[in-house]
């Protein structure tokens, strides 16, 4: 099992003198699919391990980039992040390893829509900037002052608007806040404001889980996961300012605990949300206001913690992965039921590696998913077929 939010916490706990044992477990979902088929088929030679040179480890999370020749991993326990080459039939192999710094425990990546700027959220109070060059090594140019304590994962966004390119984070604290940076015409980051979220986050909590997306509707949907809530914001078109909408934060139904894990449709009509009893609850979005009401609740077939959820472009399929039990799980977006023989078996057979994630190619017949371990950089590769 990973403890990977100990080291942080004993930094924490020893400054007030108080001793405490903390259990973490650590999972990444992905971004947006592109219409894909319901069974997921590994790819010859998946897993991908990298041991020689070492690349990392705790690999949980994955990242393409714009023309998907290339992917990047976070290290989350060697502070490093890999950048390995997308064959066209999804087959990967190396090319560097870098360092992110400062860094307790690198984890979430967002990239600019050039492809050329990469941000890294470090679970400590930076947000690191690299410069993405054309050989595909990753200069690093700012580690940016979050403005406040910060335990943020997977939860970070970048955004496009009238008004300027913005960098969102989910700093997933107790009370929790999100972090607003203007980018600058060098890929740089000026802090702009941080705002509370009316409600708390989980620091020891799943720490790939996707906390923070930006809607195609201009807002920002941000988990509070420690208050079992969705605080939902409007972007300002001109400013990047934060507003939150009428009513936020939304709550799960009762008896529902937050994994943290969010997923949203395309069109920005659904949000999807998931939970520690292997549930994904299902909000619909009211398109003029942003409010959330409460949809159906979908079972996954196993209780477990859904790490991390992704919905299909045509909004009829969402998938969650089950952390401990090393499954994928696809359900039907219509009726909330899983897809024939789902939930599907990955191909991680370690007894002390986990899947952490998805994410697919444009045109969603590719899945990669990151390997939570303590050993190597490892990423799982599938093929999407009827």
């Amino acid at each position: 099992m990973m403890y990977d939010g100990y080291s942080k916490w004993l930094v924490r706990l020893y400054r007030t003198g108080t001793v405490l044992t903390v259990w973490a477990s650590c999972l990444l979902l992905g971004t947006a699919l592109a219409g894909w088929a319901e069974v997921p088929t590994p790819l010859s030679s998946s897993p991908f391990t990298f041991t020689s040179p070492p690349a990392g480890q705790n690999s949980n999370l994955a990242l393409l980039n714009p023309d998907e020749t290339r992917l990047f991993v976070t290290n989350q326990r060697s502070n490093t992040i890999t950048v390995l080459n997308v064959a066209s039939d999804g087959t990967l192999t190396f090319f560097g390893t870098y360092d992110t710094t400062p860094s307790i425990y690198a984890t979430g990546m967002a990239l600019n829509p050039a492809g050329d700027r990469l941000y890294v959220t470090t679970y400590s109070d930076t947000m690191n900037v690299h410069r993405v060059q054309a050989d595909g090594s990753l200069p690093q140019l700012q580690a940016a002052s979050l403005g406040t304590e910060s335990s943020a994962g997977n939860s970070i966004v970048y955004v496009s608007i009238a008004g300027g390119d913005f960098v969102y984070v989910n700093n997933n604290e107790v009370p929790n806040t999100v972090t607003a940076f203007r980018v600058e015409t060098d890929g740089t980051l000026t802090i702009q404001e941080v705002v509370s979220t009316a409600g708390n986050g989980n620091p020891i909590g799943l720490f790939a889980a996707p906390r923070l997306l930006a809607g195609s509707d201009d807002r920002l949907y941000a988990v509070n996961e420690g208050s079992n809530a969705i605080a939902v914001f409007t972007i300002a078109p001109s400013t990047g300012s934060l507003l939150q909408v009428p009513g936020s934060p939304f709550g799960l139904p009762p008896n529902a605990t937050s994994s943290g894990a969010l997923a949203i449709s395309a069109d920005a009509a659904n949000l999807y949300a998931g939970t520690r009893e292997g549930t994904i609850v299902q909000y619909h979005i009211n398109g003029s206001n942003g409010t959330l009401s409460l949809g159906q609740v979908g079972f996954t077939g196993i209780i477990d913690d859904l790490a991390g959820m992704v919905v299909d472009p045509t909004g009829t399929l969402v998938v969650g992965v089950l952390f401990l039990e090393k499954r994928l799980a696809v359900l039907h977006t219509a009726t909330m039921t899983p897809v024939t023989s789902s939930p599907f078996n990955t191909d991680i057979t370690s007894p002390s590696a986990y899947p952490t994630g998805a994410i697919l190619n444009r045109t969603g017949n590719l899945l990669f998913t990151g390997t939570a371990n303590n050993t190597n950089t490892q990423v799982s590769g599938y093929m999407f077929s009827p």
